[in-house]
């Protein structure tokens, strides 16, 4: 079955590049395919068949080629729906398999021992902090870091939230409100409780967060 499943998704490889809104490109450092029991690897430690599908098909690349992605490309390409390739790709960001060079840019290859204990310490930090800034306006913007003050910057670290940012300039920062709603977090139960608030808020269309 999933030899079978492997030989499919290499006869697709000769998509390189497709025209999707939200690109990122990835560079493939696989010098070959994964394996089988690479495949398998993955998919233990991903525990989400779209993630290493995703990565089976970037290392089928010629090494060295920049793939442009996106999550149409995983949809069209290999029949996921929306979420399961979002998450995927999620999970390949989070496990290390895709390291972020810039904005858009991403490397595909395995994690180092040295990344991977790196990783591991930072998913077992519980020095994060979730907290909300809340504008005279009522407009709200969540958000998690492990060094607010460093984080906030007083607001000059929101000037590429456009919206936000302008607000800042109008009222000051001074004259907004600050607080911590929850601190001692691990980075995963931070990023989980800004989502659910995020969510539940409404703070994408009410507020000043942006995802």
């Amino acid at each position: 079955m999933i030899k079978r499943r492997l030989r499919f998704m290499t006869k697709k490889t000769n998509v390189k590049r497709s025209l999707f809104m939200n690109q990122r490109i990835v560079k493939n450092c696989f010098s070959r395919p994964l394996s089988i029991d690479e495949y398998l690897s993955v998919l233990r430690d991903t525990g989400h068949a779209p993630a290493a599908s995703i990565l089976f098909y970037i290392s089928s690349q010629k090494m060295g080629d920049e793939i442009y992605f996106s999550l149409e490309l995983w949809e069209n390409l290999m029949s996921f729906g929306r979420t399961a390739s979002e998450k995927g790709i999620k999970l390949l960001i989070e496990k290390g398999y895709l390291i972020q060079k810039t904005k858009t840019t991403y490397e595909a290859r395995f994690p180092t021992e040295e990344e991977k204990l790196k990783k591991q310490f930072e998913e077992e930090r519980t020095d994060y902090s979730v907290y909300c800034h809340i504008f005279p306006n009522g407009k709200r913007y969540v958000g998690i870091s492990s060094n607010v003050e460093q984080r906030w910057n007083d607001g000059k670290n929101y000037e590429k939230n456009t919206e936000m940012w302008n607000d800042i300039v109008k009222y000051g920062w001074s004259n907004i409100e600050h607080q911590i709603i929850k601190e001692g977090l691990t980075k995963k139960e931070a990023l989980a409780l800004e989502r659910k608030m995020i969510r539940e808020e409404n703070l994408v269309r009410d507020g000043y967060n942006r995802m």
